[in-house]
């Protein structure tokens, strides 16, 4: 695909937004289907360009090997959905679950870019065997921007959308961004707010949601979030048989900010 066939996409795309955005009232199923036609676009746009830009930038930016390069155009996507589902959001009516997890995405893209480093406390507990590690995350340079639904890094003039492997026992490298993902789970409105608990002398939020069940066992996660900033202050990870706890993981984030 040229760079000229994609421009004319992402026209033939905006055009698009701009027909439908007429068309869309405040119904939960046109917005739904709207959503998932346009992140559909953007997923095979941000897929092939970066299969065609990864060998290029890869080596620059060792550790970073986990996120995902997202071209000009696919970013331009996500902004347009970003606005897009705004206006619907502001128009429509919001459900309290709906409203808070608006409300704690909004904080946190307001708090994320003034990051400068940010310190990790891991802790596990499984099979009797409870371990501990901390290390601190730095940018150097870099800056954390949160745009629609997803939360990306930000290097020289390129954009890494952020991702994590939150199913499975987690590496240092899934946690240390673990905390970047709540916008991606907000959004996908498949979760469950649970009563607040005190961590460090500040009152937080919880957001539980399943990462993955079978007939034998339900892995469970919760971001406990400071309501102010949006920041996690904490994520635990649950591997459960039943209603009884076989393994615990779970991350404090302290955050340093300009």
């Amino acid at each position: 695909m040229r760079d000229g066939d994609l421009d004319s996409d992402l026209q033939g795309i905006a055009q698009q937004v701009a027909h439908l955005s007429q068309r869309v009232g405040i119904d939960p199923h046109h917005k739904n289907r709207l959503r998932e036609e346009l992140m559909r676009r953007h997923q095979e746009l941000s897929t092939e360009l970066t299969q065609r830009a990864a060998g290029k930038f890869w080596p620059r930016l060792t550790g970073l090997k986990r996120l995902t390069l997202v071209a000009p155009p696919a970013l331009a996507v996500v902004l347009v959905v970003g606005l897009l589902v705004g206006t619907l959001q502001a128009t429509g009516h919001h459900d309290p679950q709906a409203a808070e997890a608006a409300r704690l995405t909004r904080a946190m893209a307001r708090t994320v870019p003034t990051l400068t480093s940010w310190n990790v406390a891991l802790h596990r507990d499984q099979s009797n065997d409870t371990s501990s590690v901390a290390w601190k995350a730095r940018l150097a340079g870099k800056r954390l921007v949160v745009r629609g639904r997803q939360t990306y890094l930000r290097t020289a003039h390129q954009w890494f959308a952020i991702t994590a492997d939150e199913t499975h026992a987690r590496r240092l490298f899934d946690w240390q961004w673990g905390f970047a993902i709540l916008p991606n789970r907000l959004a996908r409105n498949q979760f469950t707010l649970v009563a607040p608990l005190t961590i460090d002398g500040r009152v937080v939020e919880g957001v539980r949601y399943v990462l993955a069940r079978s007939n034998t066992q339900s892995i469970v996660a919760t971001a406990w979030v400071d309501p102010a900033s949006g920041l996690v202050k904490r994520l635990e990870r649950d591997v459960m048989r039943g209603s009884h706890v076989v393994e615990r993981d779970w991350a404090d984030y302290t955050y340093q900010r300009t």
